[in-house]
């Protein structure tokens, strides 16, 4: 009988350290989640600060190409009113010239009427 308690106490004592074991390796586990949990949220939280830098990096990327787009219609503009300038300078300079023809034209023409009529005359 006193074999079987002793036998009995080391098994009892046996199992006790096992559970001892056992709750020691769950309370490890249960950190190591614990762990884990935090850093997933971490990555979450980067993963949606990343996700507001992307779209807001897309956003100005948007209004650079809008503001790219109006440069150039401003500067298309711009360079075909400057052509436009030119030419109505051009065409300002061909109208003194013709002009100044007609006028010079106009005199030789009366200095042709005076001449024919004083050798009319």
């Amino acid at each position: 009988v006193k074999m079987i308690i002793k036998n009995m106490e080391f098994n009892l004592l046996s199992f006790f350290e096992d559970v001892k074991e056992l709750k020691e390796k769950l309370f490890q586990a249960e950190d190591k989640i614990k762990r884990l949990e935090q850093k997933d949220e971490l990555t979450r939280q980067e993963n949606e600060n990343l996700r507001m830098m992307l779209n807001s990096t897309q956003e100005e990327i948007n209004e650079l190409k809008e503001q790219v787009a109006k440069n150039t219609k401003m500067s298309i503009l711009e360079n075909f009113t400057g052509q436009l300038n030119t030419f109505r300078e051009e065409v300002k300079k061909d109208m003194n010239t013709q002009s100044q023809e007609l006028t010079r034209v106009d005199k030789m023409a009366v200095a042709s009427q005076e001449l024919s009529l004083a050798t009319h005359a």
